[in-house]
């Protein structure tokens, strides 16, 4: 028998049901062979459209960010660079502070030489140091190293020689002291972009 005999056989209803169930069977083969991959596909493409979004989102704020930075160094910059203070002026400034910590520990300086400031770090910073002689207590020397520790200004005691005078209640100390103080030259500084470049 054939299929045409088979479908003859059956009754309209059966006929009905059966071209139905063939039917479904139908759809369901095309949906999984033509539609559900094509679903995952527009599914897929949205995620990586998301996330490429998202690449772009923070590509920019890096952008904006790198932006800002640059801005505010030349900003920054020119004002420092017409704002900076002389070499006097920075000289000067060292020495009162000296004078200020000497005067307030009990510390007496009978001689100061101020050397000349030096370039350091290929050009970018100047070193100024000041040669000291002093005399004074044991604990006024402490408190005196303490106060440069704790200083407003960032100074190192380079070099410290200490030497003795009298003795018992009447010992003081007498020796030389070096003190260093660095100061960044904010010009010769070169922003951000132009070392990548």
């Amino acid at each position: 028998m054939n299929l045409n005999e088979q479908m003859a056989k059956l009754k309209p209803r059966e006929r009905f049901l059966l071209f139905c169930g063939l039917a479904v069977v139908a759809l369901i083969v095309l949906y999984l062979l033509a539609a559900a991959p094509v679903y995952r596909w527009f599914n897929n493409s949205d995620e990586e459209r998301e996330e490429l979004y998202r690449q772009i989102r923070e590509s920019q704020k890096i952008t904006n960010q790198v932006d800002n930075v640059e801005r505010e160094f030349a900003q920054y910059a020119g004002y420092l660079s017409t704002n900076r203070p002389t070499s006097s002026a920075l000289r000067s400034e060292f020495s009162s502070l000296i004078d200020d910590l000497s005067e307030r520990e009990g510390v007496a300086i009978p001689n100061r030489t101020m050397r000349e400031p030096r370039e350091i770090s290929g050009g970018l910073a100047e070193e100024y140091v000041a040669d000291l002689e002093y005399e004074c207590a044991p604990e006024n020397l402490v408190q005196f190293l303490h106060a440069l520790q704790n200083a407003a200004l960032i100074l190192r005691v380079e070099k410290l020689t200490v030497g003795r005078k009298g003795e018992g209640a009447e010992l003081l100390l007498k020796g030389a002291i070096s003190i260093s103080r660095v100061v960044i030259l904010p010009e010769k500084r070169t922003p951000p972009t132009a070392a990548k470049e």
